[in-house]
């Protein structure tokens, strides 16, 4: 069984690599911060088997990406993206995270650095308008879950890799639980243990908006991660509530995982679920409840036997429906849950 699920993660991978341009370092069809996802996933799988395969292809990102030339655009001239840094957080906090989990794995401290750079200009985005909270973009725009739980993921991060450093006069320890504490109460997390999109921060800084899967994601990676470090039962309680909230709702009928009008997905949003399965396996590493091993093997199946097109090997956007079209978001989005049944299959 093992030996299986490896083989379709890189079948998986390798029609992925189809996609990978080499001189840019990223994949086309998709876009920056999808990139960083991509990276992860190939990471990820690195991990779970101890093949270095893909240790060139990591590499060659790294070293085409750090610095980055952008084409102009209409409201903006050409210019470099240095150290991953663009007018937008979160595409930055995907990055770092990707970058960490290349350091545990080719300890090379340029991605440590990296690492540090990217949570310094997110930091540097933190007010207290609503209480406390970075923003989504630069300057001043948007205070939601997605920069804020990946604010949170990198700092726990850092706090396991450099406890004594600061940044703002903080430790990474202290910005960990400055940041939770202000996330918890910020009512983001609903009654029904779900993580709602943002705050209305221009009006009440109520929560409001859509739970997307990678929201849930994020914070169940955060909260696994508080736990392992404090093992303060609580985060771990917290992260199997929002796991278990969201395999329960966030489904099709047949209860395989589901974004909302999933078949209009932009962009951005075919590549959310591979992110929630990605830290649900991170989850089950620390809590091997059944229920975990279920739902990941439902949708790993239902990704192989359903919305896998069978002539390329191409991974639709539902997971749940016949083929629809191919990109390397989707496709890095099902090698994440084809990762997790490497998992469940090594138990």
């Amino acid at each position: 069984m093992a030996a299986r699920s490896q083989k379709r993660a890189e079948q998986a991978i390798a029609v992925l690599q189809e996609w990978y341009d080499e001189e840019s370092g990223i994949w086309n069809t998709t876009s920056w911060w999808n990139a960083a996802n991509a990276i992860t996933s190939l990471a990820q799988y690195t991990k779970y088997t101890g093949s270095r395969k893909y240790m060139p292809v990591i590499r060659n990102t790294f070293a085409k990406t750090r610095h980055f030339p952008v084409e102009a655009s209409a409201d903006r001239p050409a210019w470099v993206c240095h150290n991953y840094l663009n007018d937008y957080y979160d595409d930055a906090g995907w990055w770092a995270l990707a970058w960490l989990d290349v350091y545990e794995l080719d300890p090379d401290t340029a991605y440590l650095n990296v690492a540090k750079i990217i949570f310094a200009d997110m930091a540097g985005g933190w007010d207290e308008v609503c209480g406390g909270g970075t923003y989504w973009k630069k300057p001043d725009i948007g205070k939601g879950a997605i920069s804020n739980g990946l604010l949170l993921n990198v700092a726990l991060r850092l706090w396991e890799q450099e406890p004594d450093e600061k940044v703002q006069g903080l430790s990474y320890q202290q910005w960990a639980y400055r940041i939770w504490e202000w996330f918890r109460a910020s009512g983001m997390i609903s009654p029904d243990n779900l993580i709602l999109n943002g705050l209305k921060y221009r009006e009440d800084c109520s929560p409001h908006g859509t739970p997307w899967t990678y929201n849930q994601g994020v914070m169940v990676g955060a909260l696994t991660i508080f736990y392992q470090q404090t093992q303060d039962s609580s985060y771990l309680h917290q992260a199997e509530a929002i796991a278990e909230a969201t395999m329960a709702t966030l489904v099709h009928p047949n209860g395989v995982l589901r974004d909302q009008n999933e078949a209009n997905s932009n962009g951005d949003q075919i590549q959310f679920k591979g992110i929630f399965m990605r830290y649900l396996g991170r989850l089950y590493e620390t809590s091997p409840k059944p229920e975990y091993a279920a739902f990941i093997r439902k949708n790993a199946r239902s990704i192989w036997k359903i919305a896998r097109d069978r002539k390329t090997g191409r991974i639709g956007t539902s997971w749940a429906l016949p083929f629809d079209e191919g990109s390397a978001a989707r496709q890095s989005s099902a090698v994440d849950a084809l990762n997790g049944m490497i998992l469940v299959d090594a138990k």
